[in-house]
C-alpha cells in the first residue's frame, strides 16, 4: 500500500492515516512517496524528484510503487477495517476503483452516461499496460489542467474511457466518502474525507469514537455531514410485507393451486 505525499501537510496526513492501516492490516507493507522524512516507519521511502505540487504529482508517481499489486490510498482516509480481499480483484482486472458521487463537467469525447471515477482509493496492478495508462492521463492532464482547475479526474475518466484497462467499480464501503450524503451496506473498509482529519490533539479519539458509531449496525444506513465536523447516521430499515400480501400476490400471479402446492412442498422440507 502506498500514499503520496509532497507537502508537509499531506505527509502528516498520510502519517495518522498509515497508523490506523497499520492496526486493522497488520500483515500489508506501508510505503509512502514523498520529498520530506517521515516521522514514523515506512516500508519504503521513495523520493519525489521536482515535485510540481499538484495533481499530476499523483499520476506520475503511481508508477513509483514497489509493488506489483498496489492499494494507493489519498492521505484523507481513514481505514476502519480489513483491506486484503480487495486485492483478489487483481487477480482478474488491472485497476479498480470507486464511483464518484459528482458526474463532473461534461466533456464531448465521453457520453454522459460513463460515470467519474474517484481515484483516492485506488487497486491497481504496476504493469505494462497500468504504465501505459498513467502516461496518456499525464499528457491530457497537462493538456486540460487549466480548463478543469487542475484536477485529474476529468481527465482520468476520459482516457479510462478510451483505454482498453480492465477495471472494476469498487463498493461504496471501500471509499466512502464523507462530505456528500451516502449509504453503506456492511462494514466500511476506508472513509474518505479531510473533515475526519483534522490536525488536533482530539483528532484519533474522534476517529474511533466515529468507526464505533459507524459500525456499530452494519445494515443499510444513510450517512450525511452535518455542520460543526460531524455526520448523522440514519438506519435504513426495509418495508416488511405482510403474509396476507403475499398470500393475494400468488394468487393473483401464480393461481390458487400453485399456492397450496408451495406450502405444501415446505410442509414436507
Amino acid at each position: 500500500m502506498i500514499y503520496i505525499a509532497t507537502s508537509p501537510v499531506y505527509l502528516r496526513e498520510a502519517e495518522i492515516s498509515a497508523m490506523q492501516f497499520k492496526e486493522t492490516n497488520p500483515n500489508l507493507s506501508v510505503s509512502i512517496i514523498t520529498p520530506h522524512d517521515p516521522k514514523i516507519e515506512f516500508e519504503h521511502v521513495i523520493d519525489v524528484r521536482q515535485p510540481r505540487h499538484n495533481m499530476s504529482d499523483k499520476i506520475r508517481n503511481y508508477v513509483n510503487s514497489p509493488y506489483d499489486k498496489t492499494l494507493f490510498l489519498d492521505t484523507d482516509t481513514v481505514i476502519l477495517d480489513s483491506v486484503e480481499e480487495g486485492f483478489k480483484l487483481l487477480d482478474k482486472f488491472d485497476l479498480a476503483f470507486a464511483l464518484d458521487p459528482e458526474h463532473g463537467e461534461h466533456q464531448e469525447q465521453v457520453p454522459d452516461s460513463f460515470p467519474q471515477a474517484n481515484n483516492g482509493v485506488l487497486f491497481y496492478k504496476n504493469n505494462s499496460k497500468f504504465r501505459k495508462f498513467c502516461e496518456e492521463w499525464l499528457k491530457e492532464f497537462e493538456k486540460t489542467k487549466d480548463q478543469f482547475e487542475t484536477q485529474e479526474q476529468p481527465q482520468f475518466r476520459k482516457i479510462l474511457w478510451e483505454h482498453d484497462i480492465r477495471f472494476c467499480v469498487l463498493r461504496p464501503e471501500w471509499n466512502l466518502l464523507l462530505d456528500f450524503p451516502t449509504v453503506a451496506d456492511g462494514r466500511v473498509r476506508i472513509a474518505h474525507s479531510r473533515i475526519l482529519k483534522s490536525i488536533d490533539k482530539d483528532r484519533y479519539v474522534n476517529i474511533m469514537k466515529f468507526k464505533t458509531k459507524l459500525q456499530e449496525n452494519t445494515n443499510p444506513r444513510l450517512i450525511r455531514p452535518r455542520t460543526g465536523r460531524s455526520f448523522e447516521i440514519i438506519h435504513v430499515k426495509p418495508p416488511r410485507v405482510k403474509s396476507k400480501t403475499r398470500v393475494l400476490f400468488h394468487i393473483k400471479n401464480n393461481g390458487f393451486v400453485y399456492l397450496i402446492k408451495r406450502i405444501w412442498d415446505e410442509i414436507l422440507g
